[in-house]
């Protein structure tokens, strides 16, 4: 029987193949999909393989504006969030050993704005080239065990019984939908959500949009667009159990391993890019603090974090730190009394310094905190200090 759903469709696929691994593993997934005869864009921030990418897909976007959600932003913006943006997300608690317990209601990600791009480029050309479908799908997929033209028979022709315009896969026992695969009407995203906003324009209009939103639910408001009642929703297991023959966490599992930098020579690299850090502050009563958190992916470098302070208008408070993150280090802490800041005073200015045990080069690090935004930040990351 002749496909009736497979000329109208086109598979995005989202991507950021930057290591010989991840790129492999790319070409085997769309030879996959060329020979079940399905049209693919294959939409991306990184150059590297284009060339060979270019031979097994009909469409190429290439965006070099490939933006992160900067840690630090949300310090500067989070007084556009509401109370729901912050009481109604889910909380991660971090033990750190000596100072206490520090719960994170951060939902934002930092590729999420990049990602979004992703799936707003394809779908311009999917919208341009008058697909009726469009189905957006992560690169770390593995292959499915059946010829993919049949998950699309399948798929969209539930969408079209039910009387729907798309197709999520819901993580049931997380409560929320997986943004690694959806099917949808081309036009309702065209029309709407990531389309008719001005998001992509700097981070103020990014956090005015989508405040402290997950991912996920950034791409469920715009399926929503269309009507509350717009969504098919699947389970995700069983989804991949039918198609893939796997458990959710195995089709994407490629992406874990491959998500580390790659394993490049250390004599070749600027050693600083190894060291993941996050630097952020506290308020304790009416005095405030910092907490210094990171993560040394390098399995070979050492590095000395030294010459901390704190700076408010003139005055400049040196914080006796000093933090080694051996190889591998994961969540390595430190904290820092500042005291008393008159909220008159502007900014609060963080400074440390790292060297690495690769190079006798101090990496001067600034970060810049309105004084204004702290008390809010707070409510995003709230801290209980150990009382022993």
């Amino acid at each position: 029987m002749e496909n009736s759903y497979l000329p109208k469709t086109l598979v995005i696929v989202g991507a950021h193949q930057d290591t010989p691994g991840k790129l492999a593993h790319t070409l085997d997934l769309l030879l996959s999909l060329k020979k079940s005869g399905v049209r693919v864009c294959f939409s991306t921030h990184c150059s590297y393989g284009l060339d060979k990418i270019s031979e097994v897909c009909d469409y190429l976007i290439f965006d070099s504006n490939n933006i992160f959600v900067d840690e630090y932003e949300l310090i500067n913006y989070c007084h556009l969030f509401g109370e729901s943006d912050i009481s109604q997300r889910w909380s991660t608690w971090y033990s750190i050993s000596g100072f206490g317990k520090l719960q994170s209601f951060l939902a934002s990600t930092p590729h999420q704005r990049s990602a979004l791009s992703l799936i707003k480029n394809g779908t311009q050309i999917a919208y341009q080239n008058s697909f009726e479908w469009s189905i957006y799908m992560e690169y770390d997929y593995s292959k499915p065990e059946v010829d993919f033209s049949r998950i699309i028979e399948d798929s969209i022709g539930e969408i079209i019984s039910s009387g729907k315009d798309s197709l999520f896969l819901m993580r049931k026992n997380e409560g929320f939908v997986s943004g690694g695969f959806m099917i949808y009407r081309t036009k309702v995203f065209r029309e709407n959500g990531i389309f008719s906003s001005q998001w992509e324009k700097n981070s103020l209009s990014w956090f005015s949009t989508f405040r402290n939103m997950f991912f996920e639910e950034i791409i469920e408001s715009v399926a929503f667009s269309s009507g509350d009642n717009s969504i098919v929703y699947v389970d995700e297991e069983e989804f991949f159990n039918k198609y893939w023959g796997k458990n959710s966490k195995e089709v994407s599992s490629y992406s874990a391993v491959l998500n580390r930098p790659p394993n490049r020579n250390s004599s070749k690299v600027t050693a600083i890019e190894y060291l993941k850090y996050s630097f952020f502050p506290y308020k304790e009563g009416e005095e405030y603090g910092f907490i210094l958190a990171a993560y040394n992916w390098s399995d070979k470098i050492s590095f000395k974090v030294t010459e901390s302070k704190a700076r408010v208008g003139e005055e400049v408070i040196e914080i006796p730190a000093e933090v080694d993150f051996r190889p591998g280090d994961w969540r390595t802490f430190h904290s820092g009394h500042i005291g008393n800041i008159p909220e008159s005073e502007g900014s609060l200015y963080l400074e440390f310094k790292v060297q690495s045990d690769l190079d006798d080069y101090k990496h001067h690090i600034v970060q810049e905190v309105p004084v204004s935004s702290i008390d809010k930040f707070w409510m995003l990351r709230r801290f209980e200090k150990d009382e022993s």
